[in-house]
């Protein structure tokens, strides 16, 4: 923050300060300190001299929102920014925000997950995101044709593809609580299956990487 800071008193590069009073919101939201965040990018939003970061600038204020608990803001307006700076760096980080929303509880929906990172990966610049959406596309096909698979199977023929959609979600896409579900399942549904003592170690282990009492539980189990 003070090396930022420290730009601002001793440049006139107009370059180097939208860069510097664009780390210094980011750092002010990464800490928590949302009003101070929020309050600066308001300030620059309006100034021309930052119009040139006023994308950049509109993606942060909506991590606030979104950061402040305003979900449904935040979707409405990180779509809107990705249709606002088509083919920008804004643009794919916008879309792959809105996937990551939808893979998160209690708004997973796997076909929208699919959908914005399709988005993300059809604006035409690159950005390191798409390498990270790239891996992980896969994955999200998986999914949707396991939870596909869930609508249409009976009871006891569910465990397997309730063990590898938990499986995909928690050691894939570090998704643990929206994995925890699926192999919660398995272990109340399914106790004579093989994938039950599996369940169990991988409910031990998640609640143990997330830091929830629960793993006690499960460690007493396995």
């Amino acid at each position: 923050m003070e090396s930022y800071q420290k730009v601002l008193s001793n440049t006139v590069s107009i370059t180097r300060i939208q860069d510097s009073n664009l780390k210094i919101v980011q750092i002010y939201r990464l800490r928590g300190e949302l009003e101070k965040s929020a309050n600066r990018i308001q300030e620059l939003i309006i100034d021309e001299d930052f119009s040139s970061i006023k994308s950049d600038l509109d993606l942060e204020l909506t991590k606030i929102e979104f950061d402040r608990g305003k979900v449904d803001f935040a979707i409405q307006n990180y779509d809107r920014i990705g249709k606002d700076y088509p083919n920008t760096q804004t643009a794919i980080e916008s879309y792959y925000l809105l996937s990551e929303i939808y893979l998160r509880a209690p708004n997973v929906d796997f076909e929208k997950v699919q959908f914005f990172m399709n988005e993300s990966m059809r604006q035409n610049t690159n950005s390191p995101i798409k390498q990270i959406i790239d891996k992980r596309r896969n994955e999200v096909e998986k999914l949707i044709k396991l939870d596909a698979e869930l609508t249409q199977l009976k009871d006891s023929e569910r465990v397997e593809s309730l063990f590898l959609a938990g499986q995909i979600l928690a050691f894939n896409l570090s998704k643990y609580e929206e994995s925890k579900m699926y192999f919660e399942e398995v272990v109340i549904k399914h106790q004579s299956s093989d994938y039950f003592p599996r369940s169990l170690f991988a409910l031990y282990t998640i609640n143990l990487k997330i830091g929830s009492e629960e793993y006690l539980t499960y460690r007493d189990k396995i």
